[in-house]
């Protein structure tokens, strides 16, 4: 993961985020088409990696709670559609949060604007001290 947070400068951009109450995160991206990583995944098919998708959900939890998070468990983790930049290159998270002492437990939905599902997953965090 450390390789990918390096590669993420300028990956992304933040376009809305809201709270539900404190245990739920909206927020959605606009992802640059030009970037870098899009150089080796891949040059004439650009297709956004899956753990990016996953690293940006840890790096938004991480900047809105104020403290570091590790990836402690992914399970169910479903990519159902293709993150194209050039066609796609908004999406959509809604992640549900549930704490528990130093861990967080998440649902994740990522979505196209239209509401094309391009991933599902459950995850646990664990607070880094």
């Amino acid at each position: 993961f450390l390789v990918i947070m390096a590669l993420l400068e300028d990956f992304y951009s933040l376009n809305a985020l809201s709270f539900e109450g404190e245990s739920c995160l909206n927020f959605s991206i606009q992802i640059n088409a030009s970037h870098e990583i899009f150089n080796g995944h891949f040059p004439k098919f650009k297709v956004t990696p899956g753990v990016v998708m996953l690293q940006i959900v840890k790096n938004v939890l991480e900047q809105e709670l104020h403290c570091k998070l590790q990836l402690q468990q992914a399970s169910q983790v479903k990519f159902l559609n293709v993150v194209e930049p050039d066609k796609n290159s908004e999406l959509n998270f809604e992640v549900s949060l549930t704490s528990e002492a130093e861990k967080i437990s998440t649902k994740t939905l990522v979505s196209f604007p239209n509401g094309v599902v391009v991933l599902k997953c459950n995850a646990i965090f664990v607070k880094k001290t």
